[in-house]
């Protein structure tokens, strides 16, 4: 092969390169203060987008799209467990139908430490703190940890729905979660954004165990 034809090999293995990324890469983070968290949850199969190229940063995350989330960044299954028969998402959710794309997410949840009320709307918006409660659920459901006796001043505390109160201030604790001048902002709808920085964050908690 002379020196033209190898250039040519070259210049045509780059560009289907360049492609390739353009092709894989959300064409709507850059900028996003979350852009660096969601790119490498992106790369870890974790992150995925709304269509084609669209990660959607300030959409707003659902149940169905938090569940999937917490699933996929803790690597939920029930790979180790035996059923005499197949476990459907109906069996346990009265509106989680079995041919959605979430169902699955639902089950690996109902058997890893994620608590939802069986009659939960997959398509609802959720907020702040219903994440937060959800995340630190099954973190704690698949590690055995002990967090320090601290607790966490928090400006909008009397905000905050006391049933998610442990959820949160143990998650500040672990530099999950984070305050905003101070405020944690509770009841405000979490966006896919925010999410993926307390995602990642979780990721690397979860490395720094092993």
């Amino acid at each position: 092969m002379n020196r033209k034809w190898i250039i040519k090999l070259l210049l045509a293995v780059s560009l289907v390169f360049v492609f390739q990324q353009s092709i894989f890469a959300f064409s709507d983070v850059s900028g996003d203060p979350a852009e660096k968290e969601i790119l490498k949850l992106k790369e870890r199969g974790i992150a995925k987008g709304m269509a084609n190229d669209i990660f959607d940063p300030n959409g707003k995350i659902t149940y169905a799209t938090g569940v999937t989330f917490i699933v996929r960044a803790l690597d939920l299954n029930i790979d180790h467990m035996r059923f005499i028969k197949e476990p459907k998402a109906s069996d346990y959710y009265t509106n989680v139908r079995d041919d959605k794309w979430y169902a699955s997410s639902f089950i690996n949840a109902q058997f890893n430490g994620i608590e939802l009320a069986n009659d939960i709307l997959p398509e609802e918006t959720i907020t702040k703190e219903q994440f937060a409660d959800m995340l630190f659920k099954a973190l704690t459901a698949k590690y055995d940890l002990a967090f320090i006796t601290l607790w966490m001043e928090i400006d909008d505390e009397a905000d905050i729905s006391p049933q998610y109160m442990e959820s949160v201030q143990k998650l500040l604790i672990s530099n999950i979660a984070e305050l905003e001048d101070g405020q944690f902002n509770p009841k405000k709808e979490i966006s896919r954004s925010e999410a993926a920085v307390m995602l990642y964050r979780t990721v690397l908690f979860v490395d720094s165990l092993n």
